[in-house]
């Protein structure tokens, strides 16, 4: 027994085609720009995975700390995210330090001590403990101790820069795989 279709078949015109297509083209376009992270988050993801290639002497700790100089804005709600994550059986502990007694205070107990641009007003010591190794946004190359950079290449891309002497001086071992992806920070000027 066939079951007729009664009544008029839908017919799309043209337009309603258009604005169909157009609906899901714009609802793509808002989706992808509200899913692109900021140029904070991305620099807190590369500081996030330095710990990944990086071996410290004093890993006896259950905790690794990530201490943070002067974070504020979007910069401090990423590293909020990551508090408590696991690394390589670790648990990150992100530190606060918003000012020089905070750092002067907190800087031995630190594994990786971050330094973004919001925090280059703040006075790090001229010596830095050893197994910390400092990696700081290229607007604050002016710190003598800065073993890693992330700054912002002409075609817009971030740019690991480290140092190896300056590596090799904090006692840390840092993985080849690491040191391939990165420039060599003497080498900033050009």
């Amino acid at each position: 027994m066939k079951v007729a279709y009664r009544g008029r078949p839908r017919r799309y015109t043209p337009h309603l085609k258009l604005r169909i297509v157009l609906a899901i083209f714009l609802s793509f376009a808002f989706y992808s720009a509200s899913a692109r992270p900021s140029e904070s988050a991305l620099r807190v993801a590369f500081v996030y995975n330095f710990f990944k290639f990086i071996e410290w002497p004093n890993a006896d700790s259950e905790q690794f700390h990530l201490c943070v100089i002067g974070a504020r804005g979007d910069t401090r709600k990423t590293l909020q995210t990551m508090e408590g994550r696991k690394l390589q059986g670790r648990e990150l502990a992100v530190d606060y330090l918003d000012s020089e007694t905070q750092i002067n205070a907190s800087l031995g107990e630190c594994n990786l001590l971050y330094l973004p641009a919001s925090g280059g007003d703040l006075i790090l010591p001229e010596i830095l403990p050893l197994g910390v190794l400092l990696v700081a946004d290229a607007e604050t190359l002016d710190q003598p101790n800065v073993c890693i950079a992330l700054r912002r290449s002409a075609d817009s891309r971030i740019e690991i820069l480290i140092d190896k002497e300056r590596v090799l001086a904090t006692g840390v071992i840092m993985s080849s795989q690491l040191l391939k992806l990165a420039r060599n920070l003497r080498e900033r000027t050009g």
